[in-house]
């Protein structure tokens, strides 16, 4: 047991004494007892799981109280089920509320039939509706300002709740932490709707009879924090202070990075104690270390490499250990388009669960960012940008060293998909036995379609098309008019009213079934684009063609190949197409390879295994599709029913 409990009652409320080492528990909504988390003794208020007026599914039970040099810590377990759960708690900070009925002048955030004697005047309140994660609020003048956002709170499973409220945030203006002689009392209830009573509290209560109330509260239970009344929270045994500093010219001046310091018992992996530096001025105070004991200390911050000190023994005396934290050199950098809006952009593990390093916000008009400070290792970069035209994206794997800097330039993905399709992958392969050609060039996965999305963005259709990989000009140098696409050609066809072509454009090697014929063909790839219209027929000098309203961009970071084609450029000889029911238009997305000595500047599909500059696996004639990868993306039919492809990509394309 780390310290005792004395009970003592004083006018009837009792006291409680922690004289412990600071603890400081994980915060994620989960109460056990264990070294880095809860001690048992840190149970201050232990109620019956059966008392409440309103049956077991509304019940307060138990509260949780510890603390360190940063914050005070909750843990509630209760039940409840369509009802409030408040913590009412008393810091001794002057303006306090005593009634919290609004009809009777409170204005603030949960008002409920509960009054308190008027020598008690509640200024900090935890409250959440039906186990949702808890709010925070300080209290004062009849009203109440929301402070969650300088906690931490958590919900967990079987209404479990922990808070960590900030010493700096509950006593603003104390010379050191917290107020002199500073006295906690705390009471929870399970109370009603607005100005209703309650059916529970914690401690017991004995006007709280489950009615409308109004209830009066004089039962709660006091902790003394600082006994000795020299404005630090208590703590038994010694203590070790000093700074933790940067050795960073990024933080030169305040703010500092939060550091934590953590005390483990000589020569083991057992944390004894752990606490924060100030962001003001690197200050940090452990406290609660056994006298005559050696620790290991270490100070980490994010960003930065560890600084330890081993050894150490505590002595009755001031113990002072100073650290310095070197920067990690990892760094991802580079741009961020569109960018005439800002965007937020920083680094997590694998996982998502951690982020890494320091992020960065781009300024409007300047897409440039560094998220900097990076150990070694596997990041994925998370992507915010602050427009609701655009998505948050997330771009997986990219490996970071401290010899060298990686360059990420990032296209934004616009908001407003209406249809997606996400095709195989390893399926470039045409009707089931294409081979790439032998040219170092040709990188596996460079005809390979992973998705295709669709946008609406509100004039025109933008087309995203995902692929394995898009080979850079360092790998491919060739000079396209609209590089970097070099190795790709993409065809899309479009069906969207009566009539249409059956021919697929030139040496495309495919015809379409007459219940598919397209009214329209998007065609791109590095030295021309194009839009098509057929007119209902099949002979290609009678489609209309327009080469300026299609455009694109390619993607070599994220694999990427966007298309953008104005609605109105969507006319053939019915006229205008019908976007109105774009749910019913039908879409094939054709991957080829793009040759400039081609016909039509299509690479074709040749027999044999050892074509340095054909496709592999084919036949001499054209008998065989030039076709590597398919896409089918049929919309609704008549009634409304999502239709579906009639046959496989190795079925369409088998000769």
């Amino acid at each position: 047991m780390k310290f005792e409990i004395a009970k003592i009652f004083l006018f009837l409320i009792p006291l409680i004494l922690l004289a412990e080492p600071y603890n400081s528990p994980t915060i994620d909504g989960t109460i056990s007892v264990s070294p880095d988390d809860w001690d048992s003794t840190e149970l201050v208020v232990e109620d019956p799981n059966d008392d409440s007026y309103w049956g077991t599914t509304n019940d307060f039970h138990n509260i949780w109280l510890t603390w360190d040099a940063n914050f005070l810590y909750l843990g509630l377990e209760f039940t409840v089920s369509d009802n409030a759960m408040i913590v009412y708690i008393e810091t001794g900070i002057s303006g306090g509320v005593s009634d919290f009925n609004s009809t009777r002048g409170y204005s603030g955030a949960y008002p409920r039939n509960i009054t308190f004697p008027d020598s008690i005047g509640i200024d900090l309140m935890v409250a959440d509706w039906n186990g949702a994660t808890p709010s925070v609020f300080k209290i004062s003048d009849s009203s109440s300002a929301e402070i969650t956002s300088s906690c931490l709170s958590a919900s967990g499973d079987s209404y479990q709740q922990e808070i960590a409220i900030p010493w700096n945030t509950i006593y603003p203006d104390a010379e050191n932490i917290v107020l002199d002689g500073a006295r906690l009392k705390i009471v929870g209830v399970i109370a009603g709707g607005d100005n209703y009573g309650a059916c529970d509290a914690a401690p017991d209560n004995a006007s709280v009879d489950g009615g409308e109330g109004p209830h009066l509260l004089d039962n709660l239970i006091t902790i003394a924090v600082d006994s000795d009344s020299d404005g630090i929270p208590d703590y038994s045994g010694s203590a070790v202070s000093g700074t933790v500093s940067f050795d960073d010219t990024m933080f030169a001046e305040p703010p500092y990075p939060v550091a934590w310091v953590e005390a483990y018992i000589d020569g083991t992996s057992e944390l004894f104690a752990t606490a924060n530096s100030s962001s003001d001025d690197g200050s940090y105070l452990l406290a609660g270390l056994q006298i005559d004991s050696t620790y290991d200390f270490i100070a980490s911050a994010n960003g930065f490499i560890p600084d330890t000190v081993r050894n150490y023994l505590i002595s009755a005396d001031e113990n002072i250990l100073n650290f310095t934290l070197e920067p990690y050199r990892g760094m991802i950098y580079g741009t961020i388009s569109p960018s005439d809006f800002s965007t937020i952009i920083y680094a997590t593990d694998e996982t998502g669960e951690f982020i890494y390093g320091i992020g960065d916000t781009t300024e409007i008009g300047d897409g440039n960012y560094a998220i900097t400070h990076l150990p070694d290792g596997n990041y994925t970069v998370v992507v915010e940008p602050q427009s609701a035209d655009y998505v948050e994206q997330t771009i997986e794997n990219i490996a970071v060293s401290q010899d060298e800097p990686v360059q990420l330039n990032i296209a934004l993905e616009r908001a407003g998909v209406i249809r997606e399709v996400y095709d195989s992958v390893s399926d470039d392969y045409g009707p089931g036995w294409y081979l790439y050609p032998t040219d170092q060039v040709f990188v596996d996965g460079s005809f390979d379609i992973k998705y295709v999305k669709i946008r609406d963005l509100s004039d025109s259709y933008q087309f995203e098309i995902g692929v394995v990989y898009i080979p850079d000009s360092s790998v491919v140098w060739w000079s396209p008019f609209f590089p970097p696409m070099n190795l790709e050609k993409i065809d899309i066809y479009v069906n969207c009213h009566s009539g249409g072509s059956r021919v697929a454009l030139p040496n495309r090697n495919a015809n379409f079934a007459a219940t598919d014929a397209w009214d329209f063909a998007i065609s791109v790839d590095g030295w021309w684009k194009g839009i098509l219209a057929s007119n209902g027929q099949d002979i290609f000098s009678n489609y209309t063609q327009d080469i300026s309203s299609a455009n694109f961009t390619t993607d070599t970071t994220n694999n990427r190949i966007f298309i953008t084609v104005p609605k109105d450029a969507f006319v053939d000889n019915l006229g205008q197409a019908d976007t109105s029911n774009f749910e019913q238009w039908d879409f094939l997305v054709l991957m080829l390879g793009h040759d400039g000595d081609g016909v039509e500047g299509v690479r074709s599909v040749n027999a044999g295994t050892n074509n340095q500059w054909q496709f592999n696996g084919g036949e001499d004639g054209d008998v065989d599709p030039n076709i590597i990868d398919v896409v089918a993306m049929p919309g609704l039919d008549q009634f409304g029913n999502p239709k579906e492809p009639g046959r496989t990509q190795e079925q369409m394309l088998d000769y």
